[in-house]
C-alpha cells in the first residue's frame, strides 16, 4: 500500500526533478544569451519598458464561497497581477511584517531575460519542496559578547532520550540563572527558536533547550511519544538542569510546548520537587481556547477525529529508521500553517520571484542555499538593498520549510486535548491517568499573546492565568500588531525581551501589567475587532473580473 506520506514524498521528488531540468534550461538559455541578447533587448526588451499586465480579481470572494476555505478567506489576496515586462514597479521590503498590505500579489516576468523567469520558477519550486536538512546550531548562533569581549560558545548534549535531547548552550561567562526552553512541537525543529536562544546568551544566561527529533528517524521499538511522555521529559530535563546548575530553571515554553510544560509544572509543584521551575513564561500557546477562537480551533472543531486519524496522519515508509511509525508528516503540517494565511506566503514567494527576474539573482544556486551559506553571505559589506532583502527572505523561508515529522500520538492528542477539549482550562488534564491540579503552580507566571495571532488567537495564552489560583504573581503581555511568530522577530527582542528578562530576574518589581479577569474581556474585544476587519475585507472584496492593461489599451471581462 502506498501511504499518504510516501505519495507526498513522491510528489516532492517529481517537483524537484522538474525544478532541476528548469535550472538546466535556464543555464542553457543564459549560455547562448551572449549571441541573442542584442536581439532580445531590441525586441522583447520593449515590454520591459512598456509592460503588459493581466489583472484578476475576486479571489477573496470566491474563497469565501468554498466551505473548505471560508474560515481563512480574508487571508487570501483579493487581486493577482501577472505582469510581462519589468516596468517601473518598485518592490518594497520583503521581511515578513504584520502591517504589510496583503491585498495584491504581483508576479513580474522579465521580457528581455527569459532565463531569469525559468530560474525564478525553478527556485521557488525547489524551495517549497526541497527536503531541507536541520541546520547546525553553530551555523545559526554567534559567539556572544560579554563584558566587551567575544566569548566562545559551547554547545553540547547533556541528556539523551529516544525522542528528544537536552542541549546546553553557554560560554565561560554564562553566569546568570539557567534558562530552559521548551521549543514548539508543531512540525519545526528547535532551530526555529535560535533568535530566542541568542537573546538569552547575549544576556549572559546558560540556555538549555528541548530538542525534538524527527519522528521518522526514531525506530518503532522506542515506543510512543504522546502527552504523558512529553510531560515526563519536561520533568526529567528540569531535574537535569537543577543537577547541573544547583538552581531552579526559569522555564520558557512556546506554542504547543506550553501544554506539557504546564502539566509538568503542576505535577512537580504537587510533589514540592526541588527542581520545579523558578518562574514560567508561556508564549503564543493554547492555554484556554474558550477565550477566543482562532482558525485552528474553528477548523479543528468542524472536523471529526476520524479525519485527523485517517487523513492527516500516516505511516513512515521503508527507507527510514522509523519505518511503520505512525506520524504527522512535517511538510503537511507546514502546508496547513501556510493555508492559515495564504496571502502572506504567496506575496513573499512572488516578491522573491520578482527579485530574481529583476536581476537580483547572483546568490541563487541550483539547489536551495543552506542557512549557513545565507548567513555567511549576509555578513558581506557589498550587498545592495534588494540583495539583502532577498537573502533575508531566503533565510526565513529555508528555516520555515525545514520540517520534522511528529509522532502521530503527539499530534492527535494535541488536537483532541489542546484545540478541541481545552483540557487545561476544563480541569480534565491527566498525567499517567492521574488528574492534574493547576493550583500547585505557585511560582510567578508570565504569558505573551500576539495581537494578530491566527493560530493561538489573542487571549488564549493569557487565559491560562485564570486557572492558576496558586500563583501569586501573574502577568500578561500583548505584542502589538504581530502574529504567531512574533517571538522570532527583531521587534520582539528589542522591545519585549528586555521586559521579560527583567520580570524573570525580579517578578515582583516588574512594570509588566498584572493579570486581572478584565484583561480577558479586553482580549475578546481586540479579537472581535480583528474578526470584524476580516469580515470587512471579504465584504469589500472585488467581484471576479479579468482586465488586461498595456500597449495603450485596456480590456475587461
Amino acid at each position: 500500500m502506498v501511504t499518504a506520506y510516501a505519495a507526498s514524498d513522491a510528489t516532492r521528488f517529481m517537483i524537484n526533478l522538474s525544478s532541476f531540468w528548469l535550472h538546466l534550461t535556464a543555464q542553457q538559455m543564459e549560455n547562448v544569451s551572449v549571441f541573442t541578447q542584442p536581439f532580445l533587448d531590441a525586441s522583447l526588451g520593449y515590454f520591459d519598458q512598456n509592460p503588459i499586465s493581466v489583472e484578476m480579481t475576486g479571489f477573496r470572494k470566491m474563497a469565501a464561497l468554498n466551505p473548505a476555505f471560508a474560515p481563512v478567506a480574508a487571508g487570501f489576496p483579493d487581486r493577482i497581477i501577472l505582469q510581462y515586462g519589468l516596468g517601473e514597479n518598485k518592490q518594497g521590503p520583503i521581511t515578513p511584517d504584520a502591517k504589510r498590505d496583503f491585498d495584491t500579489v504581483r508576479l513580474i516576468l522579465s521580457a528581455a531575460h527569459p532565463e531569469r523567469n525559468v530560474t525564478a520558477a525553478a527556485h521557488g519550486a525547489s524551495l517549497l519542496t526541497h527536503d531541507h536538512q536541520k541546520a547546525d546550531f553553530r551555523d545559526l548562533l554567534t559567539d556572544p559578547v560579554l563584558e566587551n569581549e567575544k566569548r566562545p560558545l559551547r554547545i553540547e548534549t547533556v541528556m539523551e532520550t529516544a525522542h528528544v535531547d537536552l542541549l546546553r548552550f553557554q560560554t565561560s561567562h554564562s553566569d546568570k540563572a539557567p534558562i530552559y526552553i521548551t521549543a514548539p512541537m508543531s512540525g519545526h525543529f528547535s532551530t526555529l527558536v535560535y533568535p530566542v536562544i541568542q537573546n538569552y546568551l547575549d544576556a549572559g544566561h546558560p540556555v538549555y533547550v528541548k530538542d525534538l527529533k524527527d519522528a521518522s528517524n526514531v525506530p518503532l521499538k522506542d515506543g510512543p511519544y504522546g502527552m504523558d511522555e512529553q510531560v515526563e521529559t519536561e520533568m526529567a530535563f528540569l531535574k537535569k538542569v537543577h543537577e547541573i546548575t544547583g538552581q531552579r530553571a526559569r522555564h520558557v515554553a512556546i506554542c504547543q510546548g506550553g501544554i506539557p510544560a504546564t502539566i509538568a509544572g503542576a505535577v512537580l509543584g504537587e510533589q514540592n520537587a526541588p527542581h520545579r521551575p523558578e518562574n514560567f513564561v508561556f508564549i503564543s500557546g493554547p492555554g484556554d481556547i474558550s477565550v477566543t477562537k482562532s482558525v485552528v480551533n474553528t477548523v479543528g472543531e468542524s472536523l471529526p477525529d476520524s479525519h485527523y486519524r485517517y487523513n492527516a496522519t500516516t505511516f513512515v515508509p521503508f527507507g527510514k529508521p522509523g519505518v511503520w511509525r505512525y506520524v504527522r508528516a512535517g511538510n503537511d503540517q507546514v502546508r496547513d500553517f501556510m493555508l492559515g494565511n495564504p496571502a502572506r506566503h504567496m506575496i513573499d514567494h512572488a516578491t522573491l520571484f520578482n527579485l530574481i527576474t529583476s536581476g537580483q539573482s547572483r546568490w541563487i544556486s541550483h539547489t536551495p542555499l543552506t542557512q549557513k551559506e545565507l548567513l555567511t553571505a549576509l555578513q558581506r559589506n557589498d550587498l545592495e538593498g534588494l540583495e539583502r532583502d532577498l537573502l533575508n527572505q531566503l533565510l526565513f523561508r529555508t528555516e520555515y520549510y525545514t520540517s520534522a515529522d511528529m509522532a502521530a500520538e503527539s499530534y492527535l492528542e494535541a488536537i483532541d486535548g489542546n484545540f478541541k477539549g481545552n483540557f487545561l482550562a476544563n480541569g480534565t488534564a491527566t498525567y499517567r491517568g492521574t488528574p492534574v491540579d493547576l493550583k500547585y503552580i505557585t511560582w510567578p507566571v508570565l504569558t505573551v499573546d500576539a495581537e494578530k495571532d491566527n493560530i493561538s488567537s489573542i487571549g488564549q495564552t493569557m487565559g491560562l492565568l485564570a486557572h492558576l489560583p496558586g500563583s501569586q504573581d501573574k502577568r500578561a503581555i500583548i505584542v502589538s500588531g504581530k502574529g504567531h511568530f512574533s517571538w522570532a522577530g527583531g521587534t520582539f527582542h528589542k522591545i519585549y525581551s528586555p521586559q521579560i528578562h527583567e520580570w524573570q530576574q525580579n517578578p515582583a518589581n516588574s512594570n509588566i501589567r498584572e493579570f486581572t479577569p478584565s484583561m480577558l474581556d479586553e482580549a475578546r474585544a481586540i479579537h472581535a475587532e480583528n474578526m470584524k476587519k476580516e469580515a470587512d475585507k471579504i465584504a469589500a472584496a472585488s467581484p471576479p473580473s479579468i482586465r488586461v492593461h498595456g500597449l495603450g489599451f485596456q480590456m475587461a471581462a
